[in-house]
């Protein structure tokens, strides 16, 4: 069962907006499939974890225990599919296991952001098909299909990942899709899709700043993975990206902290 302690994203950047100054919201990945690992995650402070679903072989199932867990700790559960359907059913299924927000990867256009949002949202603002048996469906009173409509019309999400040159070059015309709350960064896969290997060069940053300041000038929240050598390279990246108005960001991967951490105690003992 969900806990109705767990606000979602959605509401999180809402509530986050409206607010001057303070802490940014702050989010983390979720590869490892683990709950011990999860529950570990959101007891450290986080506002929201992604189940990273695209990178690893983690079922729908999965992610509902795993979301199930975050949320019964306050954490916003979210996950990112491995792919776009065309039908969208990939998002209907993410969002009926529980995780109210749903990150699509590689979007290339302004059609396909369209296509996921519509799958997100019940009619007549959407297409997605409702079935109050699903574990989505325990924040409302029990078979009420009318109060999970409501519900989940006004906290589901979808965040598509801004991750190749074409969306770039159609971040116009993505952020100006009707129902978008906001968007998410790739810059690997950005800098990959022109060439440079995976290294933040300054063309992918100019590319990734105009679409920051695309996506606040049309109200859709931007959200930026930092990474840094360290933790205060990490808290420097933010603070930059701060002074430009984002509020929410994601940081580091549960593989990556275990690795980092282990390799760090490791080294202090046997050099």
């Amino acid at each position: 069962q969900l806990s109705m302690s767990a606000p979602s994203l959605r509401q999180l950047l809402r509530s986050r907006r409206a607010r001057s100054g303070g802490a940014p919201l702050c989010g983390t990945w979720s590869l490892l499939g683990s709950l011990s690992v999860a529950q570990t995650l959101a007891g450290q402070g986080f506002d929201f974890v992604v189940i990273d679903r695209e990178h690893s072989d983690l079922s729908t199932r999965d992610a509902s225990a795993i979301a199930a867990a975050l949320a019964a700790r306050g954490v916003a559960p979210a996950v990112r599919i491995p792919r776009l359907d065309r039908d969208g059913k990939s998002v209907m299924r993410a969002l009926d296991c529980g995780c109210n927000t749903v990150v699509v990867p590689n979007v290339r256009n302004a059609d396909e952001v369209s296509r996921a949002v519509q799958a997100s949202l019940f009619p007549p603002i959407g297409t997605r098909g409702c079935n109050p048996f699903v574990p989505a469906a325990s924040l409302t009173p029990q078979f009420d299909c009318a109060a999970m409509v409501e519900e989940q019309n006004a906290t589901a999400m979808v965040v598509p990942m801004i991750e190749n040159a074409e969306a770039v070059e159609n971040i116009e015309s993505i952020v100006a899709v009707e129902g978008l709350h906001a968007l998410l960064f790739g810059p690997f896969d950005l800098s990959i899709s022109l060439g440079d290997g995976g290294i933040r060069t300054p063309k992918v940053e100019q590319m990734i700043s105009r679409s920051v300041e695309c996506a606040l000038q049309a109200g859709v929240e931007p959200i930026m993975p930092v990474f840094g050598p360290d933790v205060a390279a990490a808290g420097k990246a933010a603070e930059l990206w701060r002074e430009r108005g984002v509020v929410c960001f994601t940081v580091g991967i549960d593989s990556a902290f275990l690795a980092q951490r282990s390799g760090a105690f490791l080294q202090a003992v046997t050099s």
